[in-house]
């Protein structure tokens, strides 16, 4: 069996992460939003990411609040580590930039 056999498909989740991204993407760029917003000690800029407010198990029950412009950041990959792991650092950053 060759490793392409293996690949699983995407589910009803992995569906919604993929539009929610899409939507994310053509919002920022819409904006003009093309930089890292968190702009962090050490920021780098590049490469960019999408930084939720909440981990997207939050967003189970609300997937519409996935692509909402105050549950989402543009962050370089930097800023996005550090917020990823302290709360309390992402909920001051996100009230700040929104």
């Amino acid at each position: 069996m060759n490793s392409k056999a293996r690949l699983r498909r995407v589910g009803k989740i992995g569906k919604r992460n993929i539009d929610a991204n899409r939507k994310i993407k053509r919002m920022f760029l819409e904006k003009g939003i093309t930089f890292c917003e968190l702009k962090l000690e050490g920021c780098m800029n590049w490469p960019l990411q999408i930084a939720h407010r909440h981990k997207r198990v939050y967003y189970k029950d609300k997937p519409e609040l996935l692509y909402d412009f105050g549950e989402v950041a543009l962050a370089c990959q930097l800023c996005h580590s550090k917020i990823e792991g302290d709360r309390e650092l992402t909920e001051e950053v996100f009230n700040k930039i929104r």
